[in-house]
């Protein structure tokens, strides 16, 4: 806990406050020396003392009293746990006095620990710290307990609060974002076009896809977010407000047997605030220099203690408001990019014969209306151009609000009870250009969502008559136009997040060596997706037949020939409703474990733990449809549902197979182990075993392997997608007498797929519909790793301050992946012996043919793809990360000097087809070779100045020697100047892309020419933020 009353900070080091839970302190309390060893990975020595700083922690485990003192005076200082809770005070006083401390009291919960007067405080060793950015405070919190293996949980990488704050960071997801071992490949900037999925933020850990990163809070696995079947589902990283959290642990090697499957790559883990006495309200403000994306977050957090000291309470508020931006609002995105040929006054791409078949003109020409009423040839130039982007959202507009509360008492000595509760609201709003419609896509397989104007229509000008009798021989029924609907105004969209997450729980201490948890999770997250100024394609069918306009209430004629040929009354006939689908995911868990610690086997005792959880996961698709509207440019969710129960049984042992004191250093071994059984797949395995090594305390070398497998989730299983009309290649149509003849053996086989004879392609479009798979099997995965530590001023003591470097080199590899397959699907199954490949079977969900033909015209008219097993993706690569921090003992410049460097380079990152083709990704726009992120500060009294530097190496859009396809490094650079003016307030002032970097042109990807989703688009921004104590 973080104590509003106590002074956190002063020029000579760092304090440290340590709270977690009240006891009872009347009750006979034992100290858990199992407890000492997990939370804080040290171990008892000969005398049974441990480190004074891990005692302490324990003693707020079950006091909840806080300490504040000077860091460099603990260091090194050992003591017993104190075990007799009557006379705690005086017991603790004399262990401290034993080490040359005292202990004073300043309030009721608060101590603090001094060196006694007659000690020469020059002499003080320096403190070993942990030297990550801004850890000036150390905080042990969380009410539940966290499952996590001691000989790991040193390798974790944290961001604590301090740093989230000083960089900003209104939502930790820029923070997550920056580290060289995420990839922002799923982020508001590039979810605009996602439905129901725009402006989420997903971890991705390596670029391996967010369905393989998992997110905990405090521990445990989040509920996430959903909207379609597909691999880029996960928890929404906007969900967590940073004044909520204490601190982010980010775990980037495989994390399965620990955790579950779904941190296959990793897992970060937000640890949220908890224990609190006091409370503390805070304000942000953020603006860019063009005035625009405006960003104003409120929060509230506080705490009480309650029964006489034996239980906390909790609690935070926070709402936060994030303005968007469109492409007008950018230069780079307002001019020359996101040209498309859907344009208000439409392309006329062909014609619909008598035999209602789709004909288009000969040499595929097009041709534009004009506003004269004559028509003109389709060339492309800019006035025959819309810019698309320019009223495309670059940023969507985020609404947050959320709250938490926590909760922890101690009936007794031996029994703690916790609770936590997380609920918010994040609600996106979106702008999107107007409605196209085209040919290409849409529910009429011959036309798709294109106008069709009949030829009788008397608004079609004597150009257009002429240009059809020039070109058609055959009668005409309609003529197709392309268009945009500009006239409606740009789409709106607006999509509320729900999220819920309650845990409650017990925890029961036998004795000092063994531990009992036993708790029940529920977690429920809702999208709720409204969609806004789309085409009603019945009304506008009515619309264009004037006799049938005239005698249907509310309708006005339409005549796209004429300049204002779409009246306001016709405006209002052909735009929909708000229309509103809903996704929820619902998850109930419950969770058992016990940890023993067995003592007289090696110097140290072997830990030990086991447990077991019991999962139930639900989605569920509401589409709110309504019979008479036809969508168009809008494709039509269909209502979903799916169900599993999985039970995982896990394990850990530690073994300390050699003491610090023997001759080689220590030794530890650590194994996790995970069983997975369900109600759908088979079950596997996860199995994970890290060797750490100290030859000294200023050398650190370890090995970690890992074999296991990654379950599909519910979403990859029984999720829907929306279904549309989309050109498809028929391998049994034109062109077959050049085709293999596996194909050409299927083409004329006496199956529902075969064509006989004669067949010829004349539908324009398929239907498409993608589902999950129930049928689908575990991905494999397999890593191995080895990291070295080395800590210089330990080693060379003339060096100054103290350092630490740590390099860690990593290989993952899954196989089996799961994927959701881009258009394949007809072409598997023709080209496989006998229509044998799945592709030609049926759809486990719905049990109908993945490829469905007309009975009569054998045209294909359906294909419902499905999730499926293939492939493989491979990932090597070197981590660095190197911190400094130096306190001198006097200086006029400062008082605390730091800097963090950490720095990821991809070797390799290979997919492999299950055909065995393989692609090198690395060097391409989400795999740049060289990531590099570098924190450094100065501390000078009440003042502190912060920079971070973030640098992407250069990258290919595509593999091509075009010069275009090209994107050089950037770096950007942030500052951060905080004031404290005294030990309860500070302001602080900042200042984001403070070199005004703009996003890199990239040719061959992203429709707006830049790739929005790595590089900044906001441009320089500036923030300012208080916070008050009290």
């Amino acid at each position: 806990m973080r104590s509003f009353r106590a002074t956190l900070f002063s020029s000579a080091a760092a304090a440290i406050a340590i709270s977690t839970s009240t006891a009872h302190a009347e009750d006979r309390i034992q100290t858990s020396e199992t407890y000492i060893a997990h939370a804080s990975g040290e171990k008892k020595t000969a005398d049974g003392k441990f480190p004074l700083e891990a005692v302490l922690s324990e003693i707020h485990r079950q006091f909840g009293w806080s300490f504040i003192f000077d860091s460099r005076v603990v260091a090194g200082k050992e003591v017993k746990p104190i075990t007799s809770p009557t006379a705690l005070p005086r017991t603790l006083a004399e262990q401290l006095a034993e080490v040359d401390l005292q202990l004073k009291k300043i309030s009721k919960k608060t101590f603090v620990i001094t060196v006694i007067p007659n000690i020469d405080e020059s002499k003080i060793i320096a403190l070993p710290e942990k030297t990550k950015p801004f850890n000036d405070v150390i905080i042990v919190t969380s009410s539940s307990a966290i499952k996590i293996s001691p000989a790991v949980s040193g390798k974790i990488f944290e961001l604590d609060e301090r740093y989230l704050t000083y960089f900003n960071a209104a939502t930790p997801d820029r923070a997550i974002f920056d580290l060289p071992q995420t990839l922002a490949s799923v982020t508001p900037t590039n979810t605009v076009l996602f439905g129901a999925l725009a402006g989420v933020s997903f971890l991705d850990l390596r670029g391996l896809g967010p369905n393989r990163s998992m997110v905990l809070v405090n521990g445990r696995p989040a509920t996430p977010t959903f909207s379609s079947p597909d691999t880029a589902f996960g928890v929404d990283l906007n969900r967590f407000a940073t004044p909520f959290l204490e601190r982010v642990e980010i775990q980037t090697t495989p994390a399965s047997a620990r955790y579950g499957s779904g941190a296959t790559v990793g897992a970060v883990n937000f640890v949220l605030r908890s224990n609190l006495t006091g409370a503390e309200a805070g304000a942000q403000y953020g603006i860019s220099e063009f005035g625009d994306r405006k960003q104003l977050a409120l929060h509230f957090v506080g705490g009480t203690d309650l029964l006489q000291n034996n239980a906390n309470l909790t609690f935070g508020v926070y709402l936060a408001q994030s303005t968007g931006l469109i492409g007008a609002d950018r230069p780079f995105t307002d001019e020359g990019f996101g040209l498309s040929s859907f344009t208000e006054k439409g392309l006329i791409t062909g014609v619909v014969l008598e035999n209602g078949s789709f004909t288009p003109f000969p040499d595929g020409e097009f041709f534009v209306p004009n506003t004269d009423r004559t028509v003109s040839p389709f060339t492309g130039s800019p006035e025959q151009l819309f810019n698309a982007v320019s009223q495309t959202a670059l940023v969507p507009e985020l609404n947050r609000f959320m709250s938490y509360m926590s909760g922890s008492a101690n009936p007794s000595s031996s029994l703690r009870l916790y609770a936590e509760v997380e609920a918010g609201l994040i609600a996106t709003d979106l702008q999107l250009a107007p409605v196209p419609v085209a040919r290409t896509r849409g529910p009429d397989l011959e036309t798709g969502s294109a106008v069709t104007i009949p030829i009788a229509n008397p608004t079609l000008p004597q150009s257009v008559l002429d240009l059809v009798q020039d070109n058609f021989s055959s009668p005409v029924q309609s003529i197709v136009l392309n268009r945009r609907y500009v006239e409606l105004g740009p789409r709106r969209d607006k999509i509320n997040r729900y999220y819920l997450d309650l845990v409650i729980g017990a925890e029961f201490s036998r004795n000092e060596k063994e531990r009992y948890t036993l708790s029940y999770r529920f977690g429920k997250t809702q999208s709720d997706w409204t969609i806004r100024n789309r085409v009603n394609g019945g009304n506008l069918t009515t619309a264009l037949q004037p006799e049938l306009c005239e005698a249907t209430p509310g309708c006005a004629p339409i005549d796209f020939f004429a300049a204002s040929g779409v009246s306001s009354q016709s405006q209002q006939f052909i735009r929909t409703p708000p229309i509103n689908s809903k996704y929820i995911l619902e998850r109930h868990e419950v969770s058992l474990s016990a940890n023993k610690s067995l003592s007289g086997v090696f110097a140290d005792d072997i830990t030990l733990q086991a447990g077991a959880d019991f999962e139930y996961s639900l989605i569920k698709t509401i589409a709110h449809s309504r019979p008479d509207i036809t969508l168009i440019g809008t494709s039509t969710v269909p209502a979903a549902k799916g169900s599993v129960f999985k039970n995982d049984f896990y394990g850990n042992v530690t073994l300390p197979l050699l003491s610090p004191t023997s001759w080689v250093g220590a030794l530890e071994i650590t194994t996790d182990f995970r069983l997975t059984r369900s109600s759908v797949y088979d079950t596997f395995t996860n199995l994970e075993t890290r060797a750490t090594w100290h030859p000294s305390d200023a050398v650190e070398f370890s090995a970690f392997r890992h074999i296991g497998h990654r379950a599909p989730s519910v979403v990859e299983m029984f999720a829907v997608s929306a279904s549309n009309g989309f050109p498809v290649f028929d391998p049994c149509g034109n062109g077959l007498e050049s085709a293999s003849p596996t194909i050409v053996e299927n083409c004329m086989s006496d199956t529902p797929l075969g064509v006989g004879a004669n067949f010829t392609q004349s539908g324009a479009l398929t239907n498409i519909t993608t589902f999950g798979n129930p049928d689908l099997a575990a991905e494999e995965v397999k890593f191995y790793g080895a990291s070295a530590t080395i800590k210089p001023t330990d080693l060379i003591t003339r060096i100054p301050g103290e350092m630490d470097i740590t390099a860690s080199w990593l290989s993952y590899k899954i196989s089996n992946q799961i994927l959701f397959p881009g258009g394949g699907l007809i072409n598997n199954c023709y080209s496989s012996v006998g229509l044998s490949d799945d592709s030609c079977g049926t759809n486990p969900l719905t049990g109908n043919p993945r490829i469905r033909r007309d009975p009569i015209t054998q045209q294909i008219i359906s294909t419902e793809q499905t999730a499926i097993n293939s492939g493989a993706a491979n990932w090597q690569g070197l981590d660095i990360e190197a911190h400094y921090a130096l306190k001198p003992e006097s200086s006029v410049l400062f008082d605390r000097f730091w800097v963090n460097v950490l720095h990821t380079y991809t070797d390799s990152v290979v997919a492999t087809t299950q055909q065995g083709n393989a692609e090198r990704l690395d060097g391409l726009l989400g795999f740049p070779r060289h990531r590099s992120l570098a924190s450094a500060g100065i501390d000078r009294g009440p003042i502190s100045l912060a920079f971070l530097f973030n640098r992407r190496g250069k990258v290919l859009t595509a593999r091509t020697d075009n010069p275009f396809a090209k994107i050089p490094a950037v770096t950007y650079l942030d500052t951060s100047l905080r004031v404290e003016l005294n030990n309860n307030i500070y302001v602080q002032f900042g200042v984001e892309n403070l070199l005004d970097r703009d996003p890199p042109p990239a040719s061959f990807s992203f429709f707006n020419g830049r790739p929005t989703v790595f590089y900044d688009i906001i441009g320089r921004r500036y923030s300012f933020s208080t916070r008050v104590s009290f």
